[in-house]
């Protein structure tokens, strides 16, 4: 992997590699393989030695599953600090979602917009203020390419001669026509050609691009101000960096959509016209693209106003081009930004003495921020990106995935879900208060999406407390599992946009859309979908609901805990396989509706007899809860508590004798045969 990786970054100098070169790339590549081979075992070392460490448990008891997973993972980076480029990628995002699991922090709409404009406005402060050749930085690298180079500090007076020169070249003819001022003792040349070719198509191209070049020449000849650094005009400037940001944007999309479904465009040429011609294919060249235009105009504006340039002008430029972020938001990004520019901010501090220099600072919190990682892969699964996690897993050789704590320490004690509902009829309804009784999520954490005329289900998610939105990519952005609550002919439109979304890959997806089979919700979602198909009843809203689920192929036993866990906070849960999945929907999906029609029958005949309607109502609801508890708590066949309630020649036996005569059983097993034919319709139907 690191040998690929080496070579690649070799390759990408674009230039002949010199020894030195090679010699890099040799080291890199051993550097490296020490690297991960000592994580993956030293971290296993180090949590068995902790484990074992009888003087830690003669004096403080057993260790914590905190000390040990936290405690190795800290300790092996600390031995292993060889290559921390391997595993820089900042631990925002975990960290993050830790806190917010634990009701720390919550969710704020477009805070990600606000972290991501404040923090580049720091950072672009930085840069137009010349702190990136004192503080040398990659970011500012990428910054310079955004924003061009126009904006460094003192750049204008190096460049302002292109301007000058581009101006120095024109004259004005006679006839108003622009000529190139020709070299010394030379006539004049025409900057436009007149010769006509024969060739019409071919002449009709020449003329195209000789206007093109004549529009982009009075563009550039339009104002510029005395204190801008560009060579050209001001809308020039403008246009310049929108159109060629949008460019690069737009060419990234093209090409990793390209690379990522290859094969199936490759299988199916139709599916290029899916793919290619759907909106957001240009969300990331419009974000680009406004971000670097309207950063360069806000500047432009400024020091025409004031009549000068000031760095602190990139602070209110770039505040006000991070609403372009919208466009292709992205939390993950959001909190590197923000860490890069605490992490430059520092650097500038200790160098000029307005902060202490730590020693070892660094090399503590890549090793604190490793640990984190490891706790988050072993003990909270579910606050870190599969991507990560699987790669944790393989240097591990598969083990972590069985790692294990007892009950009182699983990764979902204590810890808030962050939940969303596509579609917030009466079932998400259920199951939102249902996992909120339960202690497993607050409505502050739970996002909920419905149709903008479902005026009833968007004010219902609103009094719980939750956010109700009308679309359904933020829903998947803002959670960690998603649940599809809409109508079954409903689900290929609400999930197919989610293909080509910015949307991590680090979601679980349960399913309760009756009749849609596991393998059609995984040619719906992204690729690689953790997808878990679940049948529950209304019953979950006062946590007694009966519920199952089947697991599809993606999913891994954490999702399967995570779930079971889910389901029995709401009532029982049992795993099935998918081909029960219509008989349980009729079951004990549907199965709530035939109890309350029981229920109402039995209240009515209550009242037929002379009973107060209140009272019957609370009796046959007791009797038929009862009822139920005695089935599941003793064990005992229904027949045979039956029996014990009848006696012979009595009321209970005058009462089934007349039930059965009016085929009570038949008619509640052709009920259930009915349901369960209607799935199977419904089914075949959404193929």
């Amino acid at each position: 992997m690191y040998t690929l990786l080496q070579l690649c970054t070799l390759l990408m100098k674009g230039r002949v590699p010199t020894k030195r070169d090679i010699q890099r790339t040799l080291f890199g590549i051993l550097q490296s393989t020490a690297f991960l081979s000592f994580t993956g075992f030293g971290y296993s070392f180090f949590l068995c030695t902790l484990r074992y460490v009888d003087i830690w448990r003669e004096s403080h008891g057993p260790l914590q599953p905190v000390d040990r997973v936290f405690l190795p993972g800290l300790s092996i980076q600390r031995v292993c600090y060889l290559d921390r480029k391997a595993f820089q990628k900042n631990v925002a995002m975990p960290v993050w979602n830790m806190a917010l699991s634990r009701g720390l922090v919550r969710n704020v709409p477009y805070g990600d917009v606000a972290i991501f404009g404040a923090s580049m406005a720091v950072l672009l402060t930085y840069y137009k203020g010349g702190h990136h050749s004192s503080v040398p930085d990659a970011m500012f690298k990428i910054l310079r390419f955004v924003v061009g180079p126009y904006e460094e500090k003192d750049f204008g007076a190096r460049v302002t001669h292109e301007a000058n020169t581009f101006y120095r070249q024109q004259v004005v003819c006679n006839d108003g026509s622009r000529t190139l001022r020709a070299p010394e003792g030379g006539a004049p040349r025409p900057m436009y050609g007149t010769k006509k070719h024969k060739n019409a198509v071919w002449h009709l191209v020449v003329q195209m691009l000789r206007i093109y070049k004549k529009l982009i020449y009075r563009v550039k000849c339009f104002g510029r101000h005395q204190a801008c650094p560009h060579p050209f005009s001001c809308f020039y400037y403008v246009l310049g960096g929108t159109g060629k940001m949008f460019s690069v944007g737009l060419g990234i999309q093209i090409t990793l959509k390209l690379v990522l479904n290859m094969k199936k465009i490759a299988s199916s040429p139709k599916a290029f016209q899916q793919i290619f011609l759907k909106k957001n294919i240009l969300n990331l060249g419009l974000f680009l693209g406004l971000y670097s235009g309207l950063f360069r105009g806000s500047l432009c504006v400024l020091r025409r106003i004031f009549g000068r340039d000031d760095p602190a002008f990139a602070f209110p430029a770039s505040m006000l081009a991070s609403v372009a972020f919208k466009k292709y938001p992205d939390t993950t990004v959001a909190l590197y930004v923000m860490w890069k520019a605490a992490q430059i901010t520092y650097n500038i501090g200790t160098q000029k003495g307005l902060v202490p220099r730590v020693p070892g600072f660094p090399e503590f919190l890549y090793c604190l921020s490793t640990g984190i990682l490891f706790h988050a892969a072993l003990l909270e699964p579910t606050n870190l990106r599969p991507s990560y996690w699987k790669f944790l897993h393989s240097i591990s050789g598969g083990r972590s995935e069985n790692f294990k704590w007892n009950a009182d320490s699983s990764e979902m004690s204590g810890k808030l879900l962050r939940i969303g509902f596509i579609g917030g009829g009466k079932m998400a309804q259920a199951m939102a208060k249902g996992f909120i009784s339960a202690g497993l999520t607050k409505p502050e954490t739970i996002i909920s999406s419905s149709h903008p005329s479902d005026l009833a289900s968007l004010k219902a998610f609103k009094d719980l407390g939750a956010e109700s939105v009308t679309e359904n990519i933020p829903v998947v952005q803002k959670s960690q599992i998603v649940i599809v609550s809409v109508k079954p002919h409903i689900v290929p439109i609400a999930l197919g946009d989610l293909k080509d979304a910015n949307i991590d890959d680090d979601k679980l997806y349960l399913s309760v859309a009756m009749g849609v089979t596991i393998k059609q919700l995984e040619q719906i979602l992204p690729k690689g979908s953790r997808v878990i198909r679940v049948m529950p009843n209304t019953p979950a809203l006062v946590q007694s609901g009966a519920s199952v689920f089947v697991k599809g192929n993606a999913a891994t036993e954490g999702d399967t805990t995570i779930t079971k866990k889910l389901l029995q906070s709401i009532g029982t849960c049992e795993e099935v396989s998918e081909g029960m999945m219509d008989a349980v929907t009729a079951l004990s999906g549907s199965g709530p509706a035939y109890v309350y029609l029981f229920i109402e029958a039995l209240a009515d005949g209550g009242v037929k007899m002379g009973l107060p309607r209140d009272l019957a109502y609370r009796l046959a609801a007791q009797t038929v809860l009862g009822g139920g508890k005695m089935v599941r708590d003793t064990k005992t066949h229904p027949g045979v508590l039956k029996d014990d309630v009848t006696s012979p020649g009595g009321s209970t036996a005058t009462g089934i004798h007349f039930l059965e005569e009016r085929a009570f059983r038949g008619t509640v097993m052709g009920a259930i045969e009915a349901a369960t034919k209607r799935c199977k319709e419904v089914a075949a139907s959404s193929h």
